[in-house]
């Protein structure tokens, strides 16, 4: 189950980045 954490927190962190993008 650390995994699949890991993998939540990546696409966590994109979604983020996403939002922050000037778009």
């Amino acid at each position: 189950m650390g995994i699949e954490c890991q993998l939540m927190g990546l696409l966590k962190l994109e979604i983020y980045k996403d939002s922050f993008k000037p778009e």
